[in-house]
C-alpha cells in the first residue's frame, strides 16, 4: 500500500492514472479523498495536477465544479494532495441507467460547459495555441515512447494533419480540462457536474475536451473497458454535442477526426493487452481514414 495511506485505518482504494494511487480516507470529521505518487519520479504530474485543478474551479463557475484541493505534502519523497469527497457516479455508471430526461439535462449541462471553456481565457503562462506542429509534435512523441511500433498508424495520422488548412489552427488558446473522459466527470445526486484528473494536452483549447467526448459517444472507449453505455444514448450524444460544436466554431468537422484520431494515439503507450493494441489501432485507423474524407469533401 502506498505509504501516504498508512496512517488510515479505513481505505477505499479507487482506480488511479499511471504513476499514482489514489485511496478515500477517513478523516476525523469527513471522508475525502488523498492521490499520491508512487514514486519521486511521478511528482511533477502530481503536483501540476494539483494546480490545475485550482485554477479550473475558478474558470467553470456555475457549469460545473471541481472538488477543492484541501491539502498537499510529501511522504518518503513522494508528493500527494487532498480534495474534498464528492458523492456521485462517474458518466459512465450514470448514464448506464439515467432515463431520457437526466440524459438530455445532461448533455445540456456538458454543452453548457464547453461553450464556458470556449469563452474563457487559458491558464496564465501555460497557454500554448492550437498549430499543426503541436499535433504533429505529439504524434512524434507517441512514435519515441512506443519505440517506433506504430510508425506506419502515425505516419498515417500526420500526413492527414498536414492536410488540415492552417486557418483552422489560427485560434487563440482557451481554458480546458484536458482529459474529459465519462469517467473523469462525476454526477452528483443534483445532476451536477463535477470534474476530476485534469491534465495538460498538446495544445491549451477546449476542442480537446471535445475530442475526450466523442472518445466516449463516438469511439466507445467505455465499452472497450467493459463499461456499457447504451448505444441509443451514445448516438444521441453524438449527434446533439457535432451540432452544439459546429455552433461554437463552423470549422470544427474540419479538425474533428484528426483529434479524435490523435485522442485514441495518445492511449497507445499504455496499451496493456494486445487486445488494448488491436482496439486502439483500429480506432486510430478509423478516425485517420474519417479525417481524410472530411478534408478530401472540403478540398473538393
Amino acid at each position: 500500500m502506498n505509504p501516504a495511506f498508512a496512517a488510515f485505518s479505513n481505505v477505499v482504494l479507487l482506480s488511479g492514472f499511471s504513476g499514482a494511487d489514489v485511496a478515500v480516507l477517513n478523516g476525523h470529521e469527513r471522508p475525502f479523498v488523498r492521490k499520491a505518487a508512487r514514486t519521486p519520479a511521478a511528482n511533477p504530474v502530481l503536483q501540476r495536477q494539483s494546480q490545475r485543478q485550482g485554477w479550473l474551479s475558478q474558470v467553470l463557475e456555475g457549469d460545473a465544479r471541481t472538488p477543492e484541493v484541501v491539502g498537499e505534502g510529501m511522504v518518503e519523497g513522494c508528493f500527494y494532495f487532498d480534495m474534498s469527497f464528492v458523492a456521485g457516479r462517474d458518466a459512465v455508471a450514470f448514464l448506464d441507467t439515467a432515463d431520457f430526461a437526466a440524459v438530455q439535462r445532461f448533455a445540456g449541462r456538458i454543452e453548457g460547459l464547453m461553450a464556458r471553456l470556449s469563452t474563457q481565457a487559458a491558464e496564465p503562462e501555460c497557454a500554448v495555441t492550437p498549430s499543426r506542429e503541436a499535433v504533429l509534435a505529439k504524434t512524434r512523441e507517441i512514435a519515441e515512447r512506443t519505440g517506433g511500433a506504430f510508425a506506419g498508424l502515425l505516419d498515417g495520422l500526420a500526413e492527414q494533419t498536414a492536410r488540415v488548412p492552417e486557418a483552422v489552427f489560427a485560434r487563440p488558446a482557451t481554458a480546458v480540462h484536458g482529459d474529459l473522459t465519462f469517467e473523469n466527470i462525476l454526477v452528483d445526486r443534483g445532476g451536477g457536474l463535477w470534474l476530476i484528473d485534469s491534465i495538460d494536452g498538446p495544445f491549451t483549447h477546449y476542442w480537446l475536451d471535445m475530442a475526450k467526448l466523442f472518445q466516449e459517444c463516438e469511439g466507445h472507449w467505455h465499452a472497450h473497458r467493459n463499461r456499457p453505455i447504451g448505444v441509443s444514448v451514445t448516438a444521441y450524444l453524438r449527434r446533439r454535442w457535432m451540432t452544439a460544436a459546429e455552433k461554437l466554431d463552423p470549422a470544427y468537422p474540419l479538425i474533428h477526426y484528426v483529434l479524435l484520431a490523435l485522442t485514441f494515439a495518445r492511449i497507445l503507450p499504455y496499451a496493456r493487452s494486445p487486445d488494448d493494441v488491436h482496439f486502439l489501432e483500429r480506432r486510430v485507423r478509423s478516425f485517420t481514414e474519417g479525417a481524410s474524407r472530411a478534408l478530401t469533401e472540403y478540398a473538393g
